[in-house]
């Protein structure tokens, strides 16, 4: 087991998946370029986020990073693994359910289902760190008679537990990764850290290691004092745990996603004139098909289309772009097409549409980044530099805010290359 990676960047596998070769590709290169800290979940992609690393390690055995992952939602096949436990009388206790496809359990019992899958993934590649993830989501139910004492009793009994998989040897070690943790104390969600290294203290704990929270350029709530209590990082580094920040460029502010890192090096951003353009090529294209079986119904009467047309020059992220696409727009053009629907030719604009869209939202996200890049200058939390990338501005903020390793996900190769000076060490 590995106890501290050089990297002060490790990649985040959230959403990433052993059925793509652009993933693959892209934490291969990564780790060829020094990389030695890999983030995941037994729930990011339902499984196949651990597979990845799983497959790439067993394939490039030159390798061996530390790896985190982590336990605690039961989402896609996981509600079925529940229910089997539970039939057997398993991990019936301290169940959380949120709605029909997200629950939640941090029992013994369960844990054991979910450390089981994650080293039979991971292909024997070892669990350095295991996190409880998200725990605060027992706040979440609708019930009357939650407490604190009763969260913090889950807590307990599942570091016990954990306690016992490093003595077996099935892990290095263990923390939490909360929202929770850098919240404010009147929040619904908040974890208090001091309650929990009471927790450890009391169980004389051995193992707990690590805390991961998010931590970015609106998020900071980790270096508030509250109540003039010490910060969650400063009493974090006095009891000695390594800290990881997650979500670095990804911002809630006021309900609304904000991304924190501009796209421009990456992808040519069309204009909104010319994405303008190909939406009504595309939009006389579905006219057109209309008019072979109605010539009075135009394609500009019908209510999605009206709101389409409102909603794709200000969509903020390629999420947006891709919910609107595929959950709205492209099902509408099939059903009027017909049949057995578009074949190659007659899809190609309609996906370069798409394309474009979603580039354009990258612009978008551009422009709103580099707003808030000059309210943090002006703010003092980031040097006048326009040289600098904001990505490289904000991650030399985060390591010397006091975060040991800042969590990035990086899908693709190039983006891969702009942090590779952030693996080896001397950064």
């Amino acid at each position: 087991m590995k106890v501290r990676a050089n990297s002060s960047v490790g990649m985040g596998t959230y959403r990433m998946s052993v059925r793509s070769k652009e993933h693959y590709d892209s934490l291969v290169i990564a780790l060829k370029n020094g990389l030695d800290l890999i983030d995941t979940s037994a729930n990011y992609t339902n499984g196949e986020s651990e597979k990845l690393i799983g497959k790439v390690l067993k394939e490039h055995p030159e390798y061996n990073p530390v790896i985190i992952t982590k336990g605690g939602y039961v989402q896609g096949d996981c509600i079925k693994l529940m229910g089997a436990l539970n039939a057997d009388g398993l991990a019936l206790d301290g169940l959380v359910k949120i709605n029909d496809d997200l629950w939640h359990s941090i029992h013994p019992e369960f844990l054991q289902s979910q450390i089981d899958l994650s080293r039979e993934r991971l292909e024997g590649a070892s669990i350095d760190f295991y996190l409880l993830h998200n725990p605060e989501y027992y706040f979440m139910q609708d019930d009357e008679n939650l407490s604190d004492k009763e969260f913090y009793a889950r807590i307990e009994k599942a570091f016990i537990f954990l306690e016992s998989k490093v003595e077996k040897g099935e892990i290095g070690a263990y923390g939490i990764s909360s929202n929770g943790l850098a919240l404010s104390p009147e929040d619904k969600t908040y974890v208090n850290l001091q309650t929990i290294l009471e927790i450890a203290r009391r169980i004389k704990a051995k193992h707990f290691k690590m805390i991961q929270f998010p931590f970015n350029l609106i998020e900071i709530g980790a270096l508030e004092r509250f109540q003039d209590l010490s910060s969650v990082i400063e009493l974090a580094k006095e009891e000695g745990l390594i800290l990881v920040g997650n979500r670095p460029f990804n911002a809630f502010k006021d309900d609304k996603l904000i991304r924190l890192a501009g796209y421009d090096s990456f992808y040519p951003i069309p204009t909104k004139e010319e994405v303008g353009e190909h939406v009504h090529y595309c939009l006389e294209l579905v006219e057109k098909k209309m008019s072979e079986f109605d010539e009075e119904e135009s394609v500009y009467d019908i209510p999605l289309i009206k709101q389409f047309i409102q909603l794709w020059p200000d969509l903020q992220s390629p999420d947006a772009v891709e919910q609107v696409y595929f959950g709205h727009l492209f099902p509408l053009i099939a059903r009027i097409w017909g049949g057995e629907g578009l074949d190659a030719n007659d899809s190609a604009p309609f996906y370069k549409l798409f394309e474009l869209n979603e580039r354009l939202s990258r612009g978008n996200m551009t422009e709103l980044a580099n707003e808030f890049r000059t309210q943090a200058v002006n703010m003092g939390l980031l040097p006048n530099a326009p040289e600098a990338s904001l990505t490289k501005l904000a991650i030399d903020f985060y390591l010397q805010s006091g975060i040991d390793y800042v969590l990035v996900g990086m899908k693709k190769p190039d983006y891969v290359m702009q942090l590779k000076e952030y693996f080896n060490g001397t950064v």
